[in-house]
């Protein structure tokens, strides 16, 4: 069983390295990519999403419109990985100034939190899921603050613009796929969120009375190709498109949210103070080079741009020529290099207004140079820890703790004719969240993005909750 354990996360790490860095490696190997200049391009998970972002695209409107565009959509059609009551990171690149920009949407702590909220849960898979799925588990949503912070810098068509799409789709329906059907009936946990069975599932007055499901407690997903209709998310939507984040933060729907919380008696529910100081972030750039390229991506809080920066540059260390994409030894190294990258994210990254993270340390030539070194081009690294850095004086106080992991979330990139591009994540966590519908969206569960302890035998666990902290 462990054996099992070990490739699975080992399989994970390797599919997240895959999926942040093949299209780099994928650019390395095609130097004759071309890209015409007055191109409009939308890139999503769903061709819903991609049709709403080109519309908006073909209106006029700059790459931050469409994505404003795009992310409601995807909160509609796929619920199970992002929406309006999550969280996510957006980068935006000028093509007239040819500048580059980072802005933090990422969830916040109730003020109320406290280190110990989930310690009891911590080392299980079981005590996990029970916090996942918990009240306690919802952060303030950043979504509607970063995406009114980034409209107000490089928007172009009006607010009020951006959200007809989404709405007609919530009002008139959209169509299952086999892909949200295969979520929603593998789920074990929507059914308890009575918002979520209504919407999603077949009830038991629906169908017919020699059914043997009528007699049983589990329901059936809506079967793919049944138009879905979702009218308090419509309502959610123009609510948001009428009033602005405000809306959200202080008016109608942030009252909701607190409202159907408080309902499942969270033990630390948010408050209307909570969700009235939130405001999305400017964030330094990370770059550093790769080979011909320079890459950039977002800096703590978030981790993965960190991850990625030195995934790549443990990666430069080999000379990949004779090891074609998807090869073994190509995946081999993959595997190794994201393996080092976690261990280094488990103990040093959170929160850099709250901890002190080593970002140029862990994204150092030398150090990466070194890390290339631990790995054996034939073997697999038996075990594998942190770095260490001699200047960097609290690394002797930070404790590795990983925070659990789930496989969702979405990601998008736009470019407009102008060449201005928008690359943004987005996320509630967990496939649907913590499973609790407010305004026909999921809540995130990003708590839980948190080690569930916030020090072990003394030592500090830099990815600890805190009041108004932002998870890694």
């Amino acid at each position: 069983m462990k054996m099992k354990t070990k490739i699975s996360h080992s399989l994970r790490l390797t599919l997240f390295g895959l999926l942040i860095v093949l299209p780099i490696f994928q650019a390395h190997a095609d130097k004759n990519m071309m890209v015409n200049q007055s191109t409009s391009m939308v890139s999503a998970a769903h061709p819903l999403a991609v049709k709403a972002g080109m519309d908006i695209l073909e209106k006029g409107g700059s790459a931050t419109d469409a994505a404003i565009a795009v992310q409601a959509v995807l909160g509609l059609v796929e619920p199970q990985s992002s929406g309006l009551a999550g969280g996510g990171f957006f980068l935006h690149f000028d093509a007239t100034t040819d500048e580059l920009t980072s802005w933090d949407g990422r969830e916040t702590a109730p003020l109320a939190v406290t280190p110990d909220i989930f310690a009891n849960r911590a080392g299980t898979m079981e005590g996990f899921v029970a916090a996942m799925t918990s009240p306690d588990a919802v952060g303030v949503p950043g979504i509607p603050a970063l995406l009114e912070t980034v409209h107000q810098k490089y928007g172009r068509l009006s607010w009020a613009e951006l959200f007809p799409p989404a709405i007609k789709l919530a009002e008139n329906g959209f169509n299952i796929t086999p892909r949200l059907y295969d979520l929603l009936s593998t789920d074990p946990f929507l059914q308890l969120n009575a918002s979520a069975r209504e919407l999603y599932f077949i009830s038991n007055k629906d169908v017919s009375a020699t059914s043997s499901d009528r007699a049983t407690s589990k329901l059936k997903a809506k079967a793919i190709g049944t138009s879905l209709r979702n009218p308090a998310y419509a309502d959610t939507l123009k609510s948001l498109a009428e009033s602005g984040a405000q809306s959200f933060y202080t008016g109608k729907i942030g009252k909701e949210i607190i409202a159907d919380l408080a309902d499942l008696q969270a033990q630390q529910s948010l408050t209307s103070e909570d969700f009235a100081i939130y405001h999305a972030k400017q964030r330094p750039n990370l770059c550093r080079p790769y080979r011909a390229y320079k890459v950039c991506s977002m800096g703590p809080p978030s981790s993965g741009g960190v991850a990625l920066l030195q995934i790549l540059g443990v990666m430069s260390h080999f000379d990949m020529t004779p090891n074609p994409i998807g090869g073994a030894t190509f995946l081999h190294l993959m595997t190794e290099a994201t393996r080092l990258a976690f261990a280094d994210r488990a103990k040093y990254v959170g929160d850099s207004d709250f901890v002190e993270v080593p970002v140029s340390s862990l994204l150092d030539e030398s150090y990466l140079r070194q890390r290339s070194q631990l790995i054996d081009p034939e073997h697999a690294l038996q075990n594998i820890s942190p770095g260490t850095f001699n200047h960097f004086k609290k690394a002797t106080s930070y404790l590795t703790a990983p925070s659990p992991e789930q496989p969702s979330t979405t990601h998008f990139a736009i470019r407009d004719k102008q060449g201005n591009v928008v690359s943004m994540t987005s996320s509630v966590e967990a496939a649907f969240g913590s499973r609790i519908m407010s305004g026909g969206m999921f809540l995130n569960n990003q708590l839980t993005d948190f080690s569930f302890l916030p020090e072990v035998e003394g030592k500090l666990v830099a990815n600890s909750v805190a009041p108004g902290k932002r998870p890694r």
